[in-house]
């Protein structure tokens, strides 16, 4: 990564993914509200529509109560992620790609990665490309949850392979 300072940063709740998810609680409630006073269906269809409401609710509101919490840190080479939940547990290395910058916030993809191994040809130097293991964890990070490292944060994000635009000014 070119230049990219060191930096950690505290991932917890962003004010953006409360509101894009109350929102959508709020419209799967309407719609399903709205329809089982309109529709005119016997009590089966009524049940199968809030089954349905249930079944799109429940992951939303679970999402919407338990954020992914934890420290998402650049050593200058490579992204780490630290789950608070998992306090045992070493830091788990990966990729970070930023999906949506809007200055005071950014949606970070970070993708665990197992470390490279050495080619099972003898004597070779080659290294096999890391290999994706675990899950991958949408991360809201806000300038609010540490204004002092959100630069650093950016630009490091920003400076990543993977990323097809430049850096913003």
């Amino acid at each position: 990564m070119r230049n990219a300072p060191s930096v950690s940063y505290p991932v917890g709740r962003s004010f953006l993914r409360a509101l894009l998810h109350g929102g959508a609680l709020a419209f799967v409630g309407l719609v399903g509200a709205a329809w089982a006073m309109l529709a005119r269906s016997d009590e089966v269809g009524r049940w199968g529509m809030g089954l349905a409401c249930l079944l799109v609710t429940l992951p939303l509101a679970w999402a919407l109560v338990r954020p992914e919490r934890g420290r998402l840190r650049w050593d200058g080479q490579e992204w780490f992620w630290t789950d608070d939940a998992q306090t045992a547990v070493e830091d788990l290395p990966g990729q970070v790609h930023v999906r949506l910058d809007w200055q005071s916030g950014m949606l970070l993809e970070f993708t665990p990665v197992s470390l490279s191994l050495p080619s099972p040809v003898e004597g070779s130097s080659a290294q096999r490309p890391p290999e994706r293991s675990g899950r991958t964890r949408w991360l809201w990070v806000e300038r609010g949850q540490a204004p002092a490292y959100w630069n650093a944060l950016r630009r490091a994000a920003w400076a990543g392979a993977g990323n097809p635009t430049k850096a913003p000014a």
